[in-house]
């Protein structure tokens, strides 16, 4: 039994270990993705069907997330024909 016991956690420390490379390695990309202006790859990281849940108002979805990053990243000092526009230093984000 003990041994049993033993290799559940073993498993289990690899499954968390394994999940949190995955997930920390997504953000790495999202992040880059942002930092680059490149809303294509941001919006291909997301489920069809993510909702977010911001305070104060109501749940927004993917299409209307994708609409604001647009006009954001249009309104921001720049070439108008890059579509890949980098976003300016002060909107940097943090780790």
């Amino acid at each position: 039994m003990s041994s049993a016991l033993s290799n559940v956690k073993q498993y289990k420390k690899k499954t968390t270990s394994t999940n949190e490379s995955q997930i920390r390695q997504l953000i790495t990309r999202w992040m880059d993705a942002t930092r680059a202006g490149d809303i294509d790859t941001v919006l291909g990281l997301m489920a069809d069907d993510v909702v977010f849940l911001l305070p104060g108002r109501p749940p927004m979805y993917k299409a209307e997330f994708a609409s604001i990053s647009r006009a954001v990243l249009l309104a921001l000092p720049g070439p108008s024909s890059s579509s890949n526009r980098p976003w300016p230093q002060r909107f940097d984000l943090q780790a």
